[in-house]
């Protein structure tokens, strides 16, 4: 028996040698890469868990997608950067509305650069009954000519309230008034300051709901 150990040996040595062979395997360029059999569960953890545990190939192509991803993202993001657009000649009225239900509104009260008479002359009816936070925004654009302006409001139409007394602006000059009174609705009302000397204006209300 004593002496069978060695030869024993040998073929256990031998048999591991085989074993270690048939789990490699040769690739076109010549060189060996050992296999490795990784379960689906596994492989499914070892990507939640990172790159850890996956063998170097699919290390690179993870590594690469993510790349890839990132790439893809600032392009997007790239692409649906927001651009400012202004209310044009078709509509005098945008809304949008969130995912949430917010709306957000801007309304167009005259046309655009609408001449000034030598009386006063009321702008479209402005709806906030949706609105919280409104502001209203007027400009005089002639470069010459100045403008007198007032904002009324109202709760039962036909009962308009003056908000903002008569005021003048001068050729270049524009007025703010934000407003966070529940009033239902608004209108601008527009004349020239000097007689025959009309100016040009533009005004808009914008304002967002609860």
């Amino acid at each position: 028996m004593r002496q069978n150990q060695p030869e024993l040996g040998k073929d256990l040595c031998l048999a591991h040698g085989m074993v270690e062979a048939a789990s490699q395997a040769v690739t076109p360029d010549g060189t060996q890469e050992k296999r490795q059999e990784i379960d689906k569960n596994q492989g499914r953890s070892s990507c939640n868990k990172g790159r850890q545990g996956l063998p170097l190939q699919r290390r690179c192509a993870f590594k690469q997608s993510k790349v890839i991803h990132r790439r893809f993202e600032k392009m997007s993001q790239r692409s649906n950067r927001v651009t400012a657009l202004p209310i044009g000649v078709q509509h005098n009225e945008e809304n949008l509305r969130s995912n949430k239900g917010k709306i957000w509104k801007r309304v167009r009260a005259y046309p655009l650069d609408h001449p000034t008479t030598d009386g006063y002359v009321d702008g479209e009816i402005l709806d906030a009954r949706l609105l919280e936070d409104k502001v209203f925004h007027i400009k005089n654009t002639h470069v010459a000519n100045g403008l007198t302006y007032k904002l009324l409001a109202c709760i039962e139409p036909n009962l308009w309230t003056e908000v903002v007394a008569a005021a003048p602006l001068a050729a270049g000059a524009e007025a703010i008034t934000p407003s966070v009174v529940a009033w239902a609705y608004y209108k601008f009302q527009v004349m020239s300051t000097v007689a025959a000397t009309p100016a040009t204006v533009r005004a808009f209300m914008s304002g967002e709901s609860l």
